[in-house]
């Protein structure tokens, strides 16, 4: 006689936890929150059926129950009931935009136990342009680039110099896809601070244009004369007249032209308009581009023009009709 039993395998309950890699590393990334609805698939290891599916939930922790009396993803009951004790299974996550493709196995046991599964995300690239403001002058090698997070309001990676009109941004674990950052440029006050926000795409290098534009400051040209060269005199007082010299007011109309060294372009014309021992002029400081915005002063040393002067010496009685007027003066006077 045979008797026929049926055999009821045991089940149990899983739960499927996603977990960020860098979680609890102190890695700036470990506060961003986990994307909502990270679909999963769960198949039998040795016959590579699936058997069962569901997608974690942010309200929930990132996590999804799986029983033999709950339901999957899509609303069906019972699909759960191949979850049997004993047997290994695996787990896997597909790739999405933000998250990278992840497996992890299983055993399941009589106890409900939580699987967790690490993932990671996805980094993208970014190739920075600087636009020059002035079309004639080159982007300055001092700039130097910041990254941040725009919702985190946190520095993702340190300052680091371009010394070009271009470069690529890259970072382990920086260029998060789907995140958006805030990009700004600073020289030292060479340049006007400026900042531009981008989103990391996937599969594409992201194209950000950042302007620059030269920051301005007022610049004074100071004329002063150039004390003229005294000949040697055997009786002193060179100095003095040096110094005489110096002490003379300039005259009005001194014109001035200045262009910019690298590209010989005008950016300033003028002259003085009153008589000063040290006239000034301001010139406008929206085509002056320098390398701190601090009002600047220029000296210029003005060499007046000079010209031969001979002297001659005679007697006082040569126009009179002295008896002296005759006498020739002594040789050295």
């Amino acid at each position: 006689m045979e008797v026929a039993c049926r055999v009821h395998r045991c089940v149990g309950e899983v739960t499927v936890a996603c977990r960020y890699a860098k979680a609890g590393t102190g890695h700036w990334s470990s506060a961003l929150p986990m994307p909502d609805g990270i679909a999963f698939n769960v198949y039998h290891k040795r016959l590579g059926v699936p058997v069962a599916h569901g997608a974690t939930r942010s309200d929930r922790h990132d996590a999804c129950v799986l029983s033999s009396s709950s339901g999957d993803a899509a609303g069906e009951r019972g699909v759960h009931q191949s979850l049997f004790v004993g047997e290994t299974y695996t787990i896997e996550v597909p790739a999405t935009v933000q998250l990278q493709m992840a497996k992890k196995d299983f055993v399941v046991t009589s106890e409900g136990h939580v699987v967790s599964v690490v993932l990671a995300r996805r980094v993208g690239r970014v190739m920075v342009h600087l636009l020059p403001g002035e079309s004639d002058l080159p982007v300055p090698t001092s700039v130097m680039l910041q990254l941040e997070h725009r919702g985190l309001d946190q520095r993702v990676m340190p300052a680091f110099p371009v010394g070009a009109d271009r470069a690529e941004l890259h970072g382990e674990d920086t260029l998060l896809v789907g995140e958006t950052y805030e990009l700004s440029a600073s020289a030292n006050g060479a340049i006007i601070p400026t900042s531009t926000d981008f989103v990391v795409a996937d599969g594409q290098v992201v194209q950000v244009q950042l302007p620059v534009e030269r920051a301005t400051a007022v610049v004074s040209l100071i004329f002063r004369a150039q004390p003229p060269p005294v000949p040697e005199a055997k009786c002193g007082g060179g100095s003095s007249v040096a110094y005489r010299a110096a002490s003379i007011e300039l005259p009005e109309g001194l014109v001035y032209e200045v262009r910019h060294k690298a590209t010989e372009r005008v950016v300033a014309t003028g002259a003085t308009r009153q008589r000063d021992v040290a006239p000034r002029v301001s010139l406008p400081s929206c085509d002056f581009y320098v390398r701190s915005p601090e009002a600047q002063e220029v000296t210029m040393q003005v060499c007046r023009s000079t010209c031969g002067l001979g002297s001659a010496f005679k007697a006082l009685e040569a126009s009179t009709d002295h008896w002296a007027a005759w006498l020739p003066l002594p040789r050295e006077v």
